[in-house]
């Protein structure tokens, strides 16, 4: 803008010269027309000089009549004079004016082209500006507009910047909380982990000392039976030993009274002999007596050991159960502690099941009137219950139908011909009951039935007849005691 500016005054200047010069030329040629006109005498110059005057003054006032006056003393040689001069001048003044008249148009012509040019160059020097101002207007709002949308590019940068750090803050935020989580949750898996563990480890101590307090007593108790089988032996061989001797005096003193009866052939004798081996008989049969008794005290000390050492060496076998009805079980196998039998199923009913039935009261004539069960199946599922005689309670996910249900568990082997190990655990101290299958804790923290002792039995259902393949194929199911701590209430006799 001050460049167009500057060329515009400079513009302004050369034309203001121009008109300037353009006036002083026009100017100069008045001058000289007026002096080309002039008399060389004085006089004569004076009259043109009038002359020329008038015909100046009628040139500028269109032929206006003018009158100088002259003296008059020369009137004739001046009118001669003056009517030549007048001619000529006349001539002249006609020659001049058309000069003077072309001057003027060419003056005008040229003033006109002039004004023509300095308004073309004034147009194009507007047209000029006005492109320039143009221009810069289109420049500057080029300028402008680059300008906004560089700052919408920035405050959009800065907003998707600004958009990215609270992103990258919240996804920090979140990963913190996730990782404080994640900390927690594990601490609280390590610690959960710890008190299993630690819960474990207080069950397995207990359970190994129990068991080795229970191998101890079994130790005793078979030393003991032992001891007491080794006391009837060497009784029963004094006894047979003293009968012996007893015998061979009764036959010596029967042979002497034989030979004193015959020598003397007294009859009396013979009642006195009949009475003395009466005597004699019945002190023998009194022995006999006193050991059969010892031997009876001896094998029940040891029966519940003598029947876990048959049903760990022998697989013992349900005898084709469908002959029997629905369901039935073994008998008692003693009362435990601990007891680990392995379970195997040949035939039958896949939902039939077979395991522990444990806890319960004393029997009723032979019936069971409550227990819990712990029971799986070929289908690899598993049932935990209690019956009180009217209701089951399911113990895996108890409910209000007074009904259990089967639940599926990996670490059965089903099939038909699988073994399958059930274990059951009991804790005098919490009075509860745990229960194991194939080494893994399925259920702990049952508690103890009402009245409910350590007594365990096997349990083999054969399901119903109208059930799948009944009777036409028998349920056969085996078993055998595979460890065992017998139950110590503390006393002594048992």
């Amino acid at each position: 803008q001050a460049a167009a500016k500057k060329a515009a005054e400079e513009k302004a200047a050369q034309q203001k010269a121009a008109q300037e010069a353009a006036k002083k030329q026009a100017s100069n040629q008045n001058q000289k027309v007026a002096s080309n006109t002039a008399s060389p005498s004085k006089k004569t110059t004076t009259t043109t000089t009038t002359t020329n005057t008038k015909t100046t003054t009628n040139t500028s006032k269109q032929n206006t009549t003018s009158t100088t006056k002259t003296p008059s003393t020369a009137n004739s040689v001046t009118s001669s004079n003056t009517k030549t001069t007048s001619n000529t001048s006349t001539a002249n003044n006609a020659a001049a004016k058309k000069a003077a008249e072309e001057k003027a148009a060419q003056q005008k012509a040229a003033q006109e082209e002039a004004a023509k040019k300095r308004a073309e160059q004034q147009a194009a020097a507007k047209k000029a500006a006005e492109e320039r101002a143009a221009k810069q207007k289109a420049a500057q709002e080029e300028a402008a507009k680059k300008r906004a949308e560089q700052q919408a590019a920035a405050k959009k940068a800065a907003e998707e910047k600004a958009a990215q750090q609270k992103a990258a803050q919240e996804a920090a935020k979140k990963q913190a909380e996730q990782k404080a989580a994640q900390e927690a949750a594990a601490k609280k898996k390590a610690e959960q982990q710890a008190a299993a563990k630690k819960a474990a480890d207080e069950r397995a101590a207990k359970q190994k000392a129990a068991q080795e307090e229970a191998a101890k007593k079994r130790a005793e108790q078979q030393a003991a039976a032992k001891k007491a089988a080794e006391e009837r032996a060497a009784k029963q061989k004094a006894a047979q030993e003293e009968a012996a001797k007893k015998q061979a005096e009764q036959k010596a003193s029967d042979q002497k009274i034989a030979a004193n009866t015959n020598k003397n052939n007294a009859a009396p004798s013979t009642k006195t002999t009949t009475t003395t081996t009466t005597t004699t008989t019945s002190k023998t049969n009194t022995g006999s007596t006193s050991g059969k008794q010892a031997q009876s005290d001896a094998q029940k000390k040891a029966t519940v050991l003598d029947n876990l050492e048959k049903y760990s060496e022998e697989w013992t076998s349900d005898y084709e159960g469908s002959k029997y009805g629905y369901f039935y079980t073994s008998p008692e196998y003693g009362q435990f502690n601990m007891i680990e039998g392995e379970f195997t199923k040949k035939s039958g009913y896949a939902k039939s099941a077979y395991g522990f039935v444990f806890g319960y009261s004393d029997l009723a004539n032979g019936y069971l009137k409550d227990y819990i069960r712990f029971e799986i199946n070929t289908d690899g599922e598993y049932a935990l219950y209690t019956w009180d005689g009217k209701n089951y309670k399911d113990l895996v996910q108890p409910n209000n139908k007074g009904t259990a249900y089967f639940y599926s568990h990996p670490a059965i082997k089903s099939g038909y011909n699988t073994q399958n190990k059930l274990k059951l655990v009991a804790d005098d101290e919490t009075q509860t009951w745990s229960v194991y299958l194939n080494g893994e804790l399925i259920k702990d923290n049952i508690p103890y039935l009402k009245n409910g002792t350590h007594g365990v039995m096997g349990f083999f259902s054969v399901g119903q007849e109208e059930q799948e393949n009944m009777p036409a194929v028998p349920v056969v199911v085996s078993y055998r005691i595979t460890d065992a701590v017998l139950y110590n209430d503390g006393s002594e006799e048992y």
